[in-house]
């Protein structure tokens, strides 16, 4: 990667820590979540302690919130990289699911305009990884920031969320639940396949048994897609059960990724997501 070009993202994109290490021009700023007074960044090495707050929460009937990080969370990243003569391209969550971008954004203006840019990925976790991936290998290539903005604007129209809730309960209690809002209470009957569509939440189809939910998914994989996720938390027989399914139509790698606290507190556990990129 050039090394005058560093990659800043949010921890929704949920990067692990070894490819951090192999990518030292990319770097992390965490969200936070606040399980009853109990706040912890979003980290998927956290998951275990937030399992145990969640738990404790839901025996009060309450739910865990979560914090976009301050501007100055961004400053402390910006600076010095600014002062050291480097460019930055910064990856958000949605701007629809969180205030992430906005405080990216006001960092960016108070650091260096002209040395940084701000995208929404108007999506959040794999397809936000994976738009980190490209602007890592664009750099590497040699393509100046203008360039890698203009490229990721456009590639980040190609990347899709796919997602099954077990519980609607969790994007309502947090606002985010977009379109999908028309099938609150019909959990009973039917399994709700959602999307991420314009970066916020929406309702693409309704099916009665989970088997089918998946080939719904699935259905909308192109088989030569270059990059296929599954997503979860607290979900990893059935991750492993799609993924099954995926890999007699793709003919790319399925990976399978754990979601942290933050998009945790708003779908809820049990949870599973499919990510993936249309070529």
């Amino acid at each position: 990667m050039a090394d005058h070009i560093h990659v800043v993202t949010d921890s929704t994109a949920y990067i692990n820590s070894g490819s951090l290490s192999a990518n030292p021009n990319v770097h992390v700023v965490p969200l936070t979540v606040n399980c009853g007074g109990t706040i912890m960044e979003d980290w998927v090495s956290n998951n275990v302690l937030f399992k145990e707050a969640l738990d404790k929460l839901g025996r009060k009937g309450d739910f865990p919130t979560t914090s976009q990080p301050a501007p100055g969370k961004f400053v402390e990243v910006f600076s010095p990289l600014v002062e050291k003569g480097c460019e930055i391209i910064v990856i958000t969550i949605s701007s629809r699911l969180s205030g992430t971008f906005e405080s990216a954004s006001t960092a960016a203006a108070m650091v260096g305009p002209d040395k940084i840019s701000v995208i929404d990925s108007l999506s959040t976790a794999g397809t936000q990884k994976m738009l980190v991936e490209d602007a890592v290998k664009a750099a590497a290539d040699g393509r100046n920031r203008q360039e890698i903005t203009t490229m990721l604007e456009a590639e980040k129209q190609n990347k899709a969320i796919l997602l099954i809730p077990a519980s609607l309960e969790y994007l309502r209690r947090g606002g985010r639940i977009g379109g999908a809002s028309a099938l609150v209470g019909t959990l009973l009957n039917i399994k709700p396949v959602l999307c991420v569509k314009d970066g916020v939440v929406d309702a693409m189809d309704k099916v009665r048994t989970q088997k089918r939910a998946y080939m719904r998914m699935v259905e909308e994989v192109p088989a030569d897609s270059p990059r296929v996720m599954v997503a979860h938390f607290e979900a990893e027989t059935e991750a492993k059960t799609l993924e099954s399914i995926l890999k007699e139509k793709v003919t790319c790698d399925v990976e399978i990724v754990e979601l942290g606290p933050v998009i945790a507190t708003h779908v809820g556990p049990g949870v599973l997501g499919l990510l993936f990129e249309r070529t």
